[in-house]
């Protein structure tokens, strides 16, 4: 190559260099401002989740403490004192704090307080119908047996958390209904009933002495013979 065309290469590299250096200090802050924002953005949620778990511990903590007042009404007050961030969290405390103002012989307030959780949109379904069923409980013995009906039926279909209690509550409200004479609400349709949570895989010990003790007292314990020998055939 002759000197003069090495001697123009060189002078082109040479501006192509000073061109690029020149666009590096240009937008130079670009890069730095994106690798602040990343290491910042970073930074900001290992802080922020460190105070929500911090957050998360303080609750749990007074949650606690304040189960563990005896006196039902102290610790209603102590309940309604706790201070949490997050929806799910005050849903729990409020639904304990149901139970302890409901244990203080204050219904109203507790029906108020697990009415607000079931009319809340933004809370997951497990609250909302956790508390629908706490409601409806609390009232089986005043509500008129077509609304407990309308009101347990749909917490007992297949797949929710529920539905084996609220089963058992509606067979509780049928034969109360049967009691007091009603010809559409049958005995015999609430043994069935209890026979099958009973025979129910997910049924716990506890809820079956609770159907055991019911049949017992309503003269019907014989009909669950075959439900005995069944889970008993399973077990060995």
């Amino acid at each position: 190559m002759s000197n003069p065309e090495s001697f123009i290469q060189e002078v082109t590299e040479s501006v192509r260099r000073d061109r690029l250096f020149a666009l590096f200090k240009r937008w130079a802050w670009v890069g730095v401002l994106a690798v602040v924002l990343i290491v910042g953005t970073a930074a900001f949620r290992e802080w922020y989740q460190a105070q929500q778990r911090s957050s998360a511990q303080a609750a749990g903590t007074a949650i606690v403490n304040a189960l563990a007042i005896a006196d039902p009404e102290s610790q209603a007050e102590a309940l309604g004192q706790i201070e949490v961030d997050t929806s799910e969290l005050s849903a729990v405390v409020d639904l304990l704090e149901a139970s302890a103002m409901q244990s203080a012989g204050r219904s109203e307030i507790a029906a108020a307080t697990l009415a607000a959780v079931a009319d809340d949109a933004s809370l997951s379904p497990i609250y909302r119908d956790l508390a629908k069923l706490k409601l409806l409980v609390m009232q089986i013995d005043t509500l008129p047996t077509s609304d407990l009906v309308s009101g347990l039926e749909p917490l007992t279909v297949a797949g929710h958390p529920y539905r084996l209690l609220a089963q058992e509550y509606l067979a509780h409200a049928i034969y109360r209904s049967a009691v007091n004479g009603n010809e559409e609400a049958s005995v015999d349709d609430v043994v069935d009933r209890l026979r099958r949570i009973y025979e129910d895989p997910e049924a716990t010990a506890r809820m079956r002495s609770r159907i055991r003790l019911m049949l017992r007292s309503i003269g019907r314990e014989a009909d669950l013979a075959s439900s005995v020998s069944i889970l008993a055939s399973e077990l060995s």
